[in-house]
């Protein structure tokens, strides 16, 4: 802790320094204040010879004073003469004419005007000497601040000219953007009523489609039941007793030497040759690309001694028993329809149906051919019919 006599001591000396201080500062504003009124009066009286006292009065022109600080000097006053200029956008721009030596400096605001609409923060100097008076053919300070005010109302001029020409370019092109969006939306508006008009003509398409294959489905289903109710039936107590006629046809000797018998068979209603000593049957054949049949009607002649010939006797009772070599399919024909499923995709994927691709429809140049179920050949039909006659 400072002792409390020191303490005294330490308040007393800040206090005679406080007011040290404040008269220093009282000092140096009076001696700026006379500074500044001797500088003015110097600037008037100089401004005043170099200037017109018309040009004066009309701009508003108004003395004042500055306080600077140099290199040389800390505190300095300046005089210089201020008057107010408006641009092209009624902003207001202070104006200053400062004396350097034996000439005059007219401060002024950067006005060129750029298509970014934006104006740069800087001050300009035009420096009234005797140089630029002869350059511009000027006789005085005054002729040269008008040649300055003459240049500041062009610049606004041509400023205000480029602004209108960028706001009407920017107005037009504001209109020609709009243009373009209204016919895009135009446009747009003309592709969703085409594709609603589209897509309600798929869906009528699909639905006449499907309402077609569903009728059709319906006339082929009951024609089918009207075939099948008169379908061949077989009756009871009928027996088809058949031959199986198997002889050998030759033989040949392999590389081996051993013998080889080629054999062959067919199917008849006898187990006898004939007083010609030919035995009459059907070979079996491929029909339908797929399934053999004994449909092939023939004649061989055989030899007993020759041909060897085997005769086996089969007898089936009943349809079950019967084996496909026997039957044949029964078609049933449909005239001016036809199975179609080649329509356009966005019709197919409303109509798509689980294992369903293909679809009925009238077609007068086509007809439809669909399997009804099977009877037995006719031969076998023949004998089944004899032998139920033959029980009567």
């Amino acid at each position: 802790m400072i002792p409390a006599k020191l303490q005294t001591r330490i308040q007393s000396l800040k206090q005679q320094r406080d007011r040290a201080m404040e008269e220093k500062a009282l000092r140096q504003q009076q001696e700026l204040a006379i500074l500044s009124q001797k500088v003015l009066t110097e600037f008037s009286e100089k401004f005043t010879a170099d200037f017109d006292a018309e040009i004066q009065s009309e701009l508003g022109i108004e003395l004042k004073t500055e306080r600077v600080t140099t290199i040389f000097q800390i505190n300095n006053v300046v005089a210089y003469a201020e008057f107010l200029l408006t641009d092209e956008l009624e902003e207001i721009h202070a104006i200053a004419i400062h004396q350097v030596n034996s000439w005059w400096r007219i401060r002024y605001s950067y006005l060129v005007w750029s298509e970014c609409h934006k104006r740069r923060e800087s001050q300009e100097f035009l420096h009234i000497d005797s140089a630029y008076c002869s350059r511009v053919k000027a006789k005085s300070a005054s002729e040269v601040l008008l040649l300055f005010l003459h240049g500041w109302q062009q610049l606004v001029k041509e400023n205000t000219q480029k602004r209108q020409e960028e706001s009407r370019r920017l107005e037009e092109l504001a209109k020609k953007r709009q243009q373009e969006e209204e016919e895009h939306e135009v446009l747009r508006l003309k592709n969703e009523r085409e594709q609603a008009e589209l897509q309600q003509q798929w869906e009528e398409q699909a639905i006449a489609i499907k309402m077609e294959d569903a009728r059709i489905r319906q006339q082929i289903a009951a024609e089918l039941r009207e075939a099948k109710s008169q379908e061949w039936q077989w009756q009871e107590g009928a027996i088809a007793t058949l031959y199986k006629w198997t002889w050998c046809k030759g033989a040949y000797v392999c590389e081996d030497g051993e013998t080889q018998f080629d054999y062959e068979y067919l199917w008849s209603d006898r187990d006898s040759l004939d007083e010609d000593g030919y035995v009459t049957g059907f070979k079996s054949v491929k029909q339908d690309g797929y399934s053999y049949r004994a449909c092939a009607c023939c004649q061989v002649k055989l030899i007993l001694d020759v041909h060897k010939p085997v005769i086996e006797r089969v007898q089936y009772s009943c349809w079950e028993d019967l084996p496909s070599i026997f039957r044949t399919p029964i078609f049933y024909e449909f005239p001016g329809i036809e199975l179609y499923g080649d329509y356009d995709w966005q019709i197919l994927e409303l109509i798509a149906q689980e294992e369903m691709e293909m679809w009925y429809r009238q077609n007068s140049a086509c007809s439809e051919i669909i399997a009804v179920g099977e009877e037995p050949l006719a031969w076998v039909k023949s004998l089944l019919e004899n032998s139920k006659n033959l029980q009567v």
